[in-house]
């Protein structure tokens, strides 16, 4: 086997190498647009029930969430 041989046979195992870090790193980001979706559809609803919490908890926001904000009276909350 010559030089020019062995040269071409490591940019063949180059090249393969560089293809099958690419597909390696779509499946990361893949991976990662996934889960940090899944972390923002999580964040969303932990946010929705820690409300319905407080407004089971305190019945003074309660009335502050169910204030009707279009009237021109807002002291008497």
């Amino acid at each position: 086997m010559s030089f020019q041989d062995m040269g071409s046979l490591g940019e063949f195992i180059a090249a393969l190498a560089t293809v099958v870090t690419l597909l390696y790193l779509s499946a990361q980001i893949r991976q990662t647009n996934l889960i940090t979706k899944a972390q923002f559809g999580h964040g969303l609803t932990h946010r929705l029930y820690e409300r319905f919490f407080q407004t089971a908890k305190d019945q003074e926001f309660a009335e502050f969430l169910g204030k009707d904000w279009a009237a021109e009276d807002l002291n008497s909350v």
